[in-house]
Protein backbone atom coordinates (compact mmCIF):
# COMPACT_ATOMS: atom_id res chain seq x y z
CA UNK A 1 0.00 0.00 0.00
CA UNK A 2 0.84 3.53 -0.64
CA UNK A 3 1.84 5.76 1.95
CA UNK A 4 0.81 9.86 1.92
CA UNK A 5 4.23 10.52 3.72
CA UNK A 6 6.25 10.17 0.06
CA UNK A 7 3.35 12.35 -1.38
CA UNK A 8 3.67 14.69 1.17
CA UNK A 9 7.04 15.54 0.71
CA UNK A 10 7.13 15.88 -3.04
CA UNK A 11 8.05 18.53 -4.88
CA UNK A 12 6.63 18.47 -7.99
CA UNK A 13 9.62 19.16 -10.78
CA UNK A 14 11.97 19.12 -7.95
CA UNK A 15 14.80 18.42 -10.29
CA UNK A 16 16.99 19.71 -13.50
CA UNK A 17 13.72 17.75 -15.69
CA UNK A 18 11.63 20.96 -14.94
CA UNK A 19 13.06 23.25 -17.07
CA UNK A 20 13.13 21.07 -20.06
CA UNK A 21 9.31 19.66 -19.18
CA UNK A 22 8.71 23.84 -18.79
CA UNK A 23 10.31 24.40 -22.15
CA UNK A 24 8.11 21.79 -23.79
CA UNK A 25 5.07 23.32 -22.99
CA UNK A 26 6.10 26.39 -24.00
CA UNK A 27 7.48 25.65 -27.37
CA UNK A 28 3.94 23.98 -27.53
CA UNK A 29 2.04 26.78 -26.61
CA UNK A 30 3.71 29.04 -28.69
CA UNK A 31 3.22 27.08 -31.61
CA UNK A 32 -0.66 26.66 -30.81
CA UNK A 33 -0.60 30.36 -30.55
CA UNK A 34 0.21 31.04 -33.96
CA UNK A 35 -1.74 28.85 -35.03
CA UNK A 36 -4.64 29.85 -33.28
CA UNK A 37 -6.34 31.91 -36.47
CA UNK A 38 -6.27 29.16 -38.90
CA UNK A 39 -10.16 28.73 -39.96
CA UNK A 40 -12.76 26.62 -38.57
CA UNK A 41 -13.22 23.37 -39.47
CA UNK A 42 -15.02 20.02 -38.60
CA UNK A 43 -18.09 21.44 -36.57
CA UNK A 44 -16.09 24.40 -34.89
CA UNK A 45 -18.78 26.38 -36.04
CA UNK A 46 -21.57 24.96 -34.14
CA UNK A 47 -19.72 25.27 -31.11
CA UNK A 48 -18.88 29.31 -31.76
CA UNK A 49 -22.30 29.63 -32.60
CA UNK A 50 -24.29 28.21 -29.75
CA UNK A 51 -21.39 29.61 -27.36
CA UNK A 52 -22.90 32.82 -29.61
CA UNK A 53 -26.66 31.93 -28.46
CA UNK A 54 -25.90 32.60 -25.14
CA UNK A 55 -24.83 35.85 -25.67
CA UNK A 56 -27.50 36.86 -28.23
CA UNK A 57 -30.39 34.27 -27.50
CA UNK A 58 -30.55 33.61 -31.52
CA UNK A 59 -32.32 30.30 -32.16
CA UNK A 60 -30.67 29.95 -35.07
CA UNK A 61 -27.10 29.44 -33.66
CA UNK A 62 -28.61 26.16 -30.92
CA UNK A 63 -30.77 25.17 -33.63
CA UNK A 64 -27.08 24.32 -35.70
CA UNK A 65 -25.64 22.63 -32.67
CA UNK A 66 -28.29 20.53 -32.16
CA UNK A 67 -28.47 19.33 -35.79
CA UNK A 68 -24.40 18.83 -35.43
CA UNK A 69 -23.64 18.16 -32.39
CA UNK A 70 -24.56 15.10 -29.72
CA UNK A 71 -22.02 17.21 -27.24
CA UNK A 72 -22.87 19.14 -23.95
CA UNK A 73 -23.55 22.95 -23.70
CA UNK A 74 -20.64 23.33 -21.54
CA UNK A 75 -17.72 24.28 -23.37
CA UNK A 76 -19.58 26.84 -25.18
CA UNK A 77 -21.35 27.99 -22.20
CA UNK A 78 -18.03 28.42 -20.89
CA UNK A 79 -16.87 29.75 -23.75
CA UNK A 80 -19.86 32.34 -23.40
CA UNK A 81 -18.44 33.34 -19.77
CA UNK A 82 -15.00 34.05 -20.70
CA UNK A 83 -16.24 36.76 -23.29
CA UNK A 84 -18.51 38.20 -20.67
CA UNK A 85 -14.92 39.03 -18.80
CA UNK A 86 -12.87 39.63 -21.99
CA UNK A 87 -15.61 41.16 -24.95
CA UNK A 88 -13.14 42.39 -27.32
CA UNK A 89 -11.74 39.29 -27.65
CA UNK A 90 -13.25 36.55 -30.85
CA UNK A 91 -15.38 33.97 -29.26
CA UNK A 92 -13.20 31.17 -31.69
CA UNK A 93 -9.84 32.86 -30.19
CA UNK A 94 -11.54 32.37 -26.72
CA UNK A 95 -12.62 29.32 -27.30
CA UNK A 96 -9.42 27.83 -28.48
CA UNK A 97 -7.33 29.43 -25.81
CA UNK A 98 -9.18 27.37 -23.15
CA UNK A 99 -8.57 24.44 -24.86
CA UNK A 100 -4.60 25.56 -24.65
CA UNK A 101 -5.18 25.74 -20.50
CA UNK A 102 -5.54 22.28 -20.70
CA UNK A 103 -2.06 21.79 -21.89
CA UNK A 104 0.08 22.99 -18.77
CA UNK A 105 -3.03 21.60 -16.82
CA UNK A 106 -2.56 18.16 -18.41
CA UNK A 107 1.45 18.12 -18.17
CA UNK A 108 1.06 19.09 -14.39
CA UNK A 109 -1.73 16.29 -13.22
CA UNK A 110 0.35 13.68 -15.05
CA UNK A 111 3.74 14.52 -13.73
CA UNK A 112 2.13 14.36 -10.55
CA UNK A 113 0.50 10.91 -11.10
CA UNK A 114 3.59 9.94 -12.07
CA UNK A 115 5.35 10.91 -8.78
CA UNK A 116 2.80 9.39 -6.47
CA UNK A 117 2.91 6.30 -8.96
CA UNK A 118 6.95 6.14 -8.79
CA UNK A 119 6.68 6.50 -12.31
CA UNK A 120 10.19 8.33 -13.58
CA UNK A 121 11.03 9.40 -17.66
CA UNK A 122 9.10 12.43 -17.22
CA UNK A 123 10.52 13.93 -20.06
CA UNK A 124 9.74 11.36 -22.86
CA UNK A 125 6.37 10.96 -21.13
CA UNK A 126 5.93 14.74 -21.66
CA UNK A 127 6.75 14.98 -25.82
CA UNK A 128 5.05 11.77 -26.29
CA UNK A 129 1.82 13.02 -24.56
CA UNK A 130 2.26 16.80 -25.99
CA UNK A 131 3.45 16.21 -29.28
CA UNK A 132 1.19 13.32 -30.23
CA UNK A 133 -0.74 14.06 -33.11
CA UNK A 134 -4.62 13.38 -31.09
CA UNK A 135 -3.76 15.53 -28.17
CA UNK A 136 -1.60 18.13 -30.60
CA UNK A 137 -5.31 18.34 -33.06
CA UNK A 138 -7.79 18.29 -30.46
CA UNK A 139 -5.88 20.67 -28.10
CA UNK A 140 -5.90 23.76 -30.58
CA UNK A 141 -9.72 22.99 -31.59
CA UNK A 142 -13.05 24.67 -30.63
CA UNK A 143 -14.52 21.66 -29.73
CA UNK A 144 -15.64 19.73 -26.35
CA UNK A 145 -12.61 17.40 -26.27
CA UNK A 146 -9.18 18.15 -24.74
CA UNK A 147 -9.88 20.71 -22.09
CA UNK A 148 -12.53 18.48 -20.19
CA UNK A 149 -9.69 15.52 -21.08
CA UNK A 150 -7.41 17.85 -18.90
CA UNK A 151 -9.76 18.77 -16.68
CA UNK A 152 -10.63 15.44 -15.63
CA UNK A 153 -7.42 14.12 -15.29
CA UNK A 154 -6.91 17.12 -13.28
CA UNK A 155 -8.90 15.83 -10.76
CA UNK A 156 -7.31 12.65 -10.34
CA UNK A 157 -4.56 14.17 -9.43
CA UNK A 158 -6.31 15.87 -6.71
CA UNK A 159 -6.95 12.98 -5.15
CA UNK A 160 -3.39 12.21 -4.50
CA UNK A 161 -2.53 14.93 -2.49
CA UNK A 162 -3.63 14.61 1.20
CA UNK A 163 -5.68 11.95 3.93
CA UNK A 164 -8.29 14.71 4.24
CA UNK A 165 -11.30 14.50 2.84
CA UNK A 166 -12.08 17.94 1.46
CA UNK A 167 -9.55 16.94 -1.61
CA UNK A 168 -12.33 14.01 -2.31
CA UNK A 169 -15.00 16.90 -2.84
CA UNK A 170 -12.72 18.92 -4.56
CA UNK A 171 -11.52 16.29 -6.90
CA UNK A 172 -15.77 15.27 -6.86
CA UNK A 173 -16.30 19.19 -8.28
CA UNK A 174 -13.75 19.15 -10.96
CA UNK A 175 -14.69 15.79 -12.04
CA UNK A 176 -18.42 16.95 -11.97
CA UNK A 177 -17.57 20.13 -14.26
CA UNK A 178 -15.61 17.87 -16.16
CA UNK A 179 -18.60 15.73 -16.88
CA UNK A 180 -20.67 18.68 -18.20
CA UNK A 181 -18.46 19.90 -20.26
CA UNK A 182 -18.09 16.05 -21.81
CA UNK A 183 -19.85 13.35 -20.60
CA UNK A 184 -17.12 11.00 -21.07
CA UNK A 185 -15.42 12.17 -18.30
CA UNK A 186 -16.80 10.17 -15.44
CA UNK A 187 -15.18 7.46 -16.81
CA UNK A 188 -11.98 8.61 -15.37
CA UNK A 189 -13.71 7.82 -11.60
CA UNK A 190 -12.42 4.39 -12.50
CA UNK A 191 -8.63 5.91 -12.15
CA UNK A 192 -9.93 7.51 -9.16
CA UNK A 193 -11.02 4.48 -7.35
CA UNK A 194 -7.90 2.79 -8.53
CA UNK A 195 -5.68 5.16 -6.54
CA UNK A 196 -8.27 5.00 -3.89
CA UNK A 197 -8.22 1.62 -2.88
CA UNK A 198 -4.14 1.01 -3.74
CA UNK A 199 -3.31 3.77 -1.28
CA UNK A 200 -5.93 3.47 1.42
CA UNK A 201 -7.76 0.88 3.89
CA UNK A 202 -10.78 0.07 1.75
CA UNK A 203 -13.09 1.54 4.34
CA UNK A 204 -11.80 4.78 4.13
CA UNK A 205 -11.38 4.28 0.09
CA UNK A 206 -14.77 3.49 -0.26
CA UNK A 207 -16.08 6.53 2.00
CA UNK A 208 -13.96 8.80 -0.27
CA UNK A 209 -15.01 7.42 -3.81
CA UNK A 210 -18.65 8.00 -2.61
CA UNK A 211 -17.94 11.71 -1.68
CA UNK A 212 -16.04 12.15 -5.14
CA UNK A 213 -19.10 10.34 -7.27
CA UNK A 214 -22.02 11.40 -5.07
CA UNK A 215 -20.24 15.19 -6.40
CA UNK A 216 -19.86 14.88 -9.47
CA UNK A 217 -22.59 12.75 -10.45
CA UNK A 218 -25.16 15.50 -8.83
CA UNK A 219 -23.48 18.44 -10.65
CA UNK A 220 -24.18 16.34 -13.69
CA UNK A 221 -27.61 15.59 -12.81
CA UNK A 222 -28.19 19.10 -12.42
CA UNK A 223 -26.83 19.79 -15.69
CA UNK A 224 -29.63 16.84 -17.28
CA UNK A 225 -32.25 18.66 -15.44
CA UNK A 226 -31.73 21.82 -16.94
CA UNK A 227 -30.96 20.63 -20.13
CA UNK A 228 -34.58 19.07 -20.07
CA UNK A 229 -36.54 21.69 -19.03
CA UNK A 230 -35.06 24.07 -21.35
CA UNK A 231 -34.65 22.24 -24.24
CA UNK A 232 -36.66 18.69 -23.52
CA UNK A 233 -34.39 16.17 -24.11
CA UNK A 234 -31.92 14.08 -21.51
CA UNK A 235 -27.87 13.34 -22.36
CA UNK A 236 -28.48 14.53 -26.34
CA UNK A 237 -30.67 15.81 -28.76
CA UNK A 238 -32.97 13.20 -29.79
CA UNK A 239 -31.63 12.22 -33.32
CA UNK A 240 -28.45 11.40 -31.64
CA UNK A 241 -30.16 8.98 -29.28
CA UNK A 242 -30.17 6.23 -31.79
CA UNK A 243 -26.54 6.77 -32.86
CA UNK A 244 -25.21 6.97 -29.61
CA UNK A 245 -27.04 4.13 -27.74
CA UNK A 246 -25.87 1.52 -25.62
CA UNK A 247 -24.93 -1.78 -28.11
CA UNK A 248 -22.84 -4.72 -27.87
CA UNK A 249 -23.16 -5.78 -31.23
CA UNK A 250 -20.31 -4.19 -32.44
CA UNK A 251 -18.64 -4.48 -28.84
CA UNK A 252 -15.61 -6.88 -29.35
CA UNK A 253 -14.65 -5.01 -33.03
CA UNK A 254 -14.81 -1.71 -31.16
CA UNK A 255 -12.60 -3.07 -28.71
CA UNK A 256 -10.13 -4.33 -30.69
CA UNK A 257 -9.79 -0.80 -33.09
CA UNK A 258 -9.65 1.13 -29.88
CA UNK A 259 -6.63 -1.04 -28.51
CA UNK A 260 -4.84 -0.84 -31.80
CA UNK A 261 -5.72 2.69 -32.31
CA UNK A 262 -4.14 3.39 -28.75
CA UNK A 263 -0.84 1.51 -29.88
CA UNK A 264 -0.59 3.34 -33.31
CA UNK A 265 -1.08 6.67 -31.94
CA UNK A 266 0.99 6.39 -28.54
CA UNK A 267 4.45 4.26 -29.76
CA UNK A 268 3.86 3.79 -33.06
CA UNK A 269 7.58 2.96 -33.49
CA UNK A 270 7.33 0.03 -30.83
CA UNK A 271 8.57 -2.57 -33.21
CA UNK A 272 12.65 -0.96 -32.86
CA UNK A 273 12.79 -2.22 -29.48
CA UNK A 274 14.45 -5.50 -29.43
CA UNK A 275 13.05 -6.06 -25.66
CA UNK A 276 9.92 -6.20 -27.61
CA UNK A 277 10.95 -8.37 -30.40
CA UNK A 278 12.55 -10.46 -27.61
CA UNK A 279 9.63 -10.85 -25.40
CA UNK A 280 7.92 -11.79 -28.37
CA UNK A 281 9.62 -14.33 -29.97
CA UNK A 282 10.19 -15.90 -26.29
CA UNK A 283 6.86 -16.65 -26.00
CA UNK A 284 5.52 -17.76 -29.37
CA UNK A 285 2.65 -19.51 -27.76
CA UNK A 286 1.20 -17.06 -26.59
CA UNK A 287 2.19 -14.46 -29.14
CA UNK A 288 0.82 -16.62 -31.93
CA UNK A 289 -2.08 -17.31 -30.18
CA UNK A 290 -2.66 -13.34 -29.90
CA UNK A 291 -2.08 -12.75 -33.41
CA UNK A 292 -4.70 -16.07 -34.38
CA UNK A 293 -6.99 -14.85 -32.20
CA UNK A 294 -6.50 -10.95 -34.25
CA UNK A 295 -6.35 -12.39 -37.22
CA UNK A 296 -9.77 -14.20 -37.03
CA UNK A 297 -11.66 -11.00 -35.64
CA UNK A 298 -10.16 -8.99 -38.78
CA UNK A 299 -12.97 -10.95 -40.41
CA UNK A 300 -15.48 -9.81 -38.10
CA UNK A 301 -14.29 -6.64 -38.03
CA UNK A 302 -17.09 -3.55 -38.34
CA UNK A 303 -15.67 0.34 -39.61
CA UNK A 304 -18.65 1.26 -37.21
CA UNK A 305 -17.71 4.90 -36.41
CA UNK A 306 -14.99 7.47 -36.49
CA UNK A 307 -11.78 5.31 -35.01
CA UNK A 308 -10.23 6.68 -38.78
CA UNK A 309 -7.01 8.35 -39.47
CA UNK A 310 -8.22 11.49 -40.77
CA UNK A 311 -6.99 13.23 -43.64
CA UNK A 312 -4.63 10.14 -43.91
CA UNK A 313 -7.87 7.90 -44.69
CA UNK A 314 -7.29 8.91 -48.43
CA UNK A 315 -4.28 7.63 -49.02
CA UNK A 316 -5.49 3.84 -46.80
CA UNK A 317 -8.47 2.25 -48.00
CA UNK A 318 -11.04 0.67 -45.19
CA UNK A 319 -9.72 -3.08 -45.19
CA UNK A 320 -5.74 -1.73 -44.80
CA UNK A 321 -6.73 0.68 -41.77
CA UNK A 322 -8.72 -2.37 -40.15
CA UNK A 323 -5.62 -4.32 -40.84
CA UNK A 324 -3.75 -2.00 -39.13
CA UNK A 325 -5.82 -1.41 -36.10
CA UNK A 326 -6.19 -5.34 -35.50
CA UNK A 327 -2.71 -5.79 -35.71
CA UNK A 328 -1.94 -2.78 -33.12
CA UNK A 329 -4.76 -4.49 -30.82
CA UNK A 330 -2.66 -7.80 -30.95
CA UNK A 331 0.69 -5.41 -30.39
CA UNK A 332 -1.46 -3.78 -27.06
CA UNK A 333 -1.69 -7.09 -25.19
CA UNK A 334 2.20 -8.00 -26.05
CA UNK A 335 3.23 -4.44 -24.71
CA UNK A 336 0.70 -5.50 -21.67
CA UNK A 337 2.64 -8.08 -20.70
CA UNK A 338 6.18 -6.19 -21.40
CA UNK A 339 5.12 -3.11 -19.62
CA UNK A 340 5.38 -5.41 -15.76
CA UNK A 341 8.53 -6.23 -16.89
CA UNK A 342 11.53 -4.84 -14.42
CA UNK A 343 9.04 -2.58 -13.05
CA UNK A 344 9.12 -2.02 -9.18
CA UNK A 345 5.47 -3.02 -8.56
CA UNK A 346 4.69 -5.05 -10.92
CA UNK A 347 0.98 -5.81 -9.23
CA UNK A 348 0.52 -1.72 -9.47
CA UNK A 349 1.39 -1.43 -13.23
CA UNK A 350 -0.80 -4.83 -13.77
CA UNK A 351 -3.93 -3.23 -11.79
CA UNK A 352 -2.82 0.69 -13.88
CA UNK A 353 -3.59 -1.59 -17.36
CA UNK A 354 -6.71 -3.27 -15.93
CA UNK A 355 -8.48 -0.06 -15.17
CA UNK A 356 -6.89 1.58 -18.94
CA UNK A 357 -8.61 -1.60 -20.23
CA UNK A 358 -12.03 -1.70 -18.44
CA UNK A 359 -12.55 2.19 -19.89
CA UNK A 360 -11.88 0.45 -23.48
CA UNK A 361 -14.06 -1.94 -22.83
CA UNK A 362 -16.99 0.92 -21.64
CA UNK A 363 -16.31 2.64 -24.64
CA UNK A 364 -16.71 0.21 -26.55
CA UNK A 365 -20.39 -0.67 -25.82
CA UNK A 366 -21.28 3.02 -27.66
CA UNK A 367 -20.11 4.20 -31.13
CA UNK A 368 -16.48 4.45 -31.12
CA UNK A 369 -14.23 7.75 -31.64
CA UNK A 370 -10.74 8.69 -31.51
CA UNK A 371 -11.32 11.57 -29.58
CA UNK A 372 -12.50 9.65 -26.84
CA UNK A 373 -9.24 8.41 -25.97
CA UNK A 374 -7.50 11.50 -25.29
CA UNK A 375 -9.13 10.49 -21.74
CA UNK A 376 -6.93 7.52 -21.34
CA UNK A 377 -4.27 7.86 -23.45
CA UNK A 378 -1.92 9.78 -21.13
CA UNK A 379 -2.66 7.28 -18.93
CA UNK A 380 -1.15 4.36 -21.16
CA UNK A 381 1.80 6.42 -22.41
CA UNK A 382 2.82 6.69 -18.66
CA UNK A 383 2.70 2.91 -18.18
CA UNK A 384 4.20 2.36 -21.36
CA UNK A 385 7.52 -0.45 -20.76
CA UNK A 386 10.27 1.32 -19.05
CA UNK A 387 12.86 -0.08 -22.57
CA UNK A 388 10.59 1.91 -24.39
CA UNK A 389 10.71 5.41 -22.47
CA UNK A 390 14.58 4.81 -21.83
CA UNK A 391 15.41 3.96 -25.72
CA UNK A 392 16.66 7.24 -27.29
CA UNK A 393 15.87 5.66 -30.85
CA UNK A 394 12.33 4.87 -29.62
CA UNK A 395 11.22 7.85 -28.39
CA UNK A 396 13.13 10.32 -31.19
CA UNK A 397 11.65 8.18 -34.30
CA UNK A 398 8.24 8.62 -32.46
CA UNK A 399 9.11 12.20 -31.89
CA UNK A 400 9.78 12.71 -35.36
CA UNK A 401 6.66 10.71 -36.73
CA UNK A 402 4.57 12.89 -34.58
CA UNK A 403 6.16 16.17 -36.68
CA UNK A 404 5.22 14.82 -39.36
CA UNK A 405 2.29 13.65 -38.99
CA UNK A 406 1.37 16.94 -37.09
CA UNK A 407 2.82 19.33 -39.88
CA UNK A 408 0.55 17.06 -42.46
CA UNK A 409 -2.37 17.47 -40.53
CA UNK A 410 -2.41 21.35 -39.66
CA UNK A 411 -1.64 21.89 -43.36
CA UNK A 412 -4.45 19.74 -44.42
CA UNK A 413 -6.64 22.11 -41.74
CA UNK A 414 -5.82 25.65 -43.88
CA UNK A 415 -6.63 24.06 -46.92
CA UNK A 416 -9.88 22.67 -46.07
CA UNK A 417 -11.05 25.73 -44.66
CA UNK A 418 -9.71 27.89 -46.66
CA UNK A 419 -11.12 25.86 -49.89
CA UNK A 420 -14.11 25.63 -48.02
CA UNK A 421 -14.70 29.04 -47.31
CA UNK A 422 -14.11 30.05 -51.01
CA UNK A 423 -16.38 27.41 -52.09
CA UNK A 424 -18.96 28.99 -50.01
CA UNK A 425 -18.19 32.64 -51.21
CA UNK A 426 -17.93 31.78 -54.65
CA UNK A 427 -21.89 30.04 -54.06
CA UNK A 428 -23.24 33.15 -52.45
CA UNK A 429 -21.76 35.08 -55.19
CA UNK A 430 -23.76 33.02 -57.89
CA UNK A 431 -26.95 32.69 -56.28
CA UNK A 432 -26.52 29.18 -55.76
CA UNK A 433 -26.88 29.41 -51.96
CA UNK A 434 -30.60 28.33 -51.51
CA UNK A 435 -30.24 25.79 -54.07
CA UNK A 436 -27.38 23.59 -52.77
CA UNK A 437 -26.44 20.86 -50.67
CA UNK A 438 -23.33 21.71 -48.65
CA UNK A 439 -22.21 17.98 -49.02
CA UNK A 440 -18.60 17.85 -48.34
CA UNK A 441 -18.22 21.15 -46.88
CA UNK A 442 -21.28 21.21 -44.42
CA UNK A 443 -18.81 20.65 -41.31
CA UNK A 444 -16.66 23.54 -41.85
CA UNK A 445 -18.88 26.22 -43.51
CA UNK A 446 -22.25 24.70 -42.98
CA UNK A 447 -23.90 27.57 -41.03
CA UNK A 448 -23.62 29.50 -44.26
CA UNK A 449 -26.38 27.75 -45.40
CA UNK A 450 -30.13 27.76 -44.98
CA UNK A 451 -31.30 25.10 -43.10
CA UNK A 452 -34.58 23.56 -45.19
CA UNK A 453 -33.77 19.79 -45.18
CA UNK A 454 -37.12 19.30 -46.95
CA UNK A 455 -36.18 20.95 -50.16
CA UNK A 456 -35.16 19.66 -52.39
CA UNK A 457 -31.81 20.97 -53.54
CA UNK A 458 -30.27 20.84 -57.14
CA UNK A 459 -26.35 21.20 -57.04
CA UNK A 460 -24.18 19.52 -54.13
CA UNK A 461 -20.69 19.98 -53.34
CA UNK A 462 -18.26 17.24 -53.77
CA UNK A 463 -14.47 16.95 -51.95
CA UNK A 464 -12.92 16.49 -55.42
CA UNK A 465 -11.65 18.22 -58.21
CA UNK A 466 -14.38 17.53 -61.03
CA UNK A 467 -14.09 18.18 -64.88
CA UNK A 468 -18.11 18.85 -64.84
CA UNK A 469 -17.99 21.42 -62.35
CA UNK A 470 -20.06 24.09 -61.86
CA UNK A 471 -17.30 26.02 -59.66
CA UNK A 472 -14.07 24.83 -58.35
CA UNK A 473 -12.26 26.07 -55.57
CA UNK A 474 -8.66 24.81 -54.12
CA UNK A 475 -6.16 25.57 -51.52
CA UNK A 476 -2.21 24.48 -51.57
CA UNK A 477 0.29 23.34 -53.82
CA UNK A 478 1.13 20.68 -55.83
CA UNK A 479 -0.48 17.29 -55.40
CA UNK A 480 -1.52 17.82 -51.78
CA UNK A 481 -4.26 20.61 -53.11
CA UNK A 482 -7.40 20.37 -51.57
CA UNK A 483 -10.43 20.72 -54.00
CA UNK A 484 -14.28 21.19 -54.22
CA UNK A 485 -16.38 20.99 -56.61
CA UNK A 486 -19.78 22.47 -57.19
CA UNK A 487 -22.04 19.78 -59.54
CA UNK A 488 -25.31 18.73 -60.11
CA UNK A 489 -27.19 16.26 -58.57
Amino acid sequence: MMTYKKVKNLKYFPNNQSMIVLIIVLSSLFIHAYLISFPLVNFEYAFIGVADYFRTSNNLYLEQFFRAQANTLGMPYLTYLASTALPEVELITLYRLINLIGIPLLVYSIIKICRFSGIENHIPITLLIIFNPIIWNFSERATADFFPAALAIFAVSVTLTSKKIFPSFLAGLILGIATVLKYHAILLLLFIAFFYFWKETPKLAAYKLTIVSMVAISITFVYLYLVYINFDFLVVPVHFQNVHKISFSNFLSNFLQYSGFLVLIAIPTFFLSRDFLKVAFSRLKVTGLVFAVSIIMYYFMIDSGELNLGPLDSYVSIDMRMFILVFGGAIFFIIFFISQRGADDPNFIKVFWYTIITILLILSSTRPAQRYLIFILPFMIMVLPTVFLKSRLIVVSTICFFFIINIYIEYNRWNTGVAAILMAQEIEANGFMQDTDPGAIYPHVGNRFPVNDAEKKDYVIVAQKNNDAIIITSSGIGGLKKYYSLIRK
